[in-house]
């Protein structure tokens, strides 16, 4: 019987929900932590591995991943927004696939590790588990790579008060991740989960420009967003006009079982 602790809204299976904010995650939204990219390829052979990245987004991650390794190595990335694979920069080592977690259409038991950054939350999870049992060789490793806020930095602790009092908890933090389900899956075994710290200097722009790449973020109160992020920026900005945003990565991992 398969097991189903948790599962997105209906309205979360649309692909569209990002295209109006596809360039701005491109410009904006922050790398991982390279310790993080460090952890994910750890024990591969980095001159002959083979990554899925699902759910890929702008190719943020994969293009990260693509850059630690070399030789025969490539990145399958995998999303089905056209408009986000639009906005993705080029890199010779990541392949574009346009594909959903429960069906990428790549290849059977050909990865050494299928990766999902920022994107479990939106998967159907027992049929995305399922594809991702398919894809990975035996004893190969499915990654969770998330960018979790540091509320122990100050700006990013009133940035997560300004957006949450405007527009509630992400959805994520109120229903769930949806990795629950791995630790239970007997297709997985090992689970363990790591944390980066993970710091960026943002300008104004790319402060207010972060806040905009979030998919829930405008209608009738962006404007009122903006002038109390910029009022928060402001208050903690250096003098060369930098406000350090802290993140941790979290990298959260399981092997796929025998």
């Amino acid at each position: 019987m398969r097991l189903r602790l948790w599962k997105p809204r209906a309205d979360s299976a649309t692909s569209g929900r990002f295209e109006l904010v596809s360039e701005r995650y491109a410009r904006f939204r922050p790398s991982y932590a390279a310790s993080a990219i460090d952890s994910a390829l750890r024990g591969l052979d980095r001159s002959a591995c083979t990554i899925a990245d699902v759910g890929a987004g702008t190719g943020i991650a994969s293009r990260q991943i693509a850059s630690a390794i070399e030789g025969a190595s490539m990145v399958d990335a995998v999303e089905p927004n056209d408009a986000m694979r639009a906005a993705a920069e080029a890199h010779p080592r990541v392949r574009w696939h346009p594909g959903k977690a429960e069906r990428t259409g790549l290849p059977s038991g050909r990865f050494d590790v299928v990766v999902c950054a920022q994107a479990f939350h939106w998967f159907e999870t027992a049929a995305a588990l399922d594809e991702f049992a398919r894809l990975l060789k035996p004893g190969g490793r499915l990654v969770i790579l998330n960018n979790r806020c540091d509320l122990n930095n100050a700006l990013t602790a009133e940035f997560r008060r300004i957006v949450d009092e405007a527009l509630g908890p992400h959805y994520a933090e109120r229903h769930g991740n949806g990795r629950a389900s791995i630790r239970v899956s007997t297709l997985f075994r090992d689970y363990a989960t790591e944390h980066h710290a993970n710091v960026r200097a943002f300008d104004a722009e790319g402060f207010v420009g972060y806040a905009r790449s979030s998919s829930r973020y405008g209608g009738e109160i962006r404007d009122t967003l903006d002038r109390r992020l910029i009022e928060a920026y402001r208050r903690h900005a250096d003098a060369d006009g930098l406000a350090r945003f802290a993140w941790i990565t979290e990298v959260h991992s399981a092997v796929r079982a025998p």
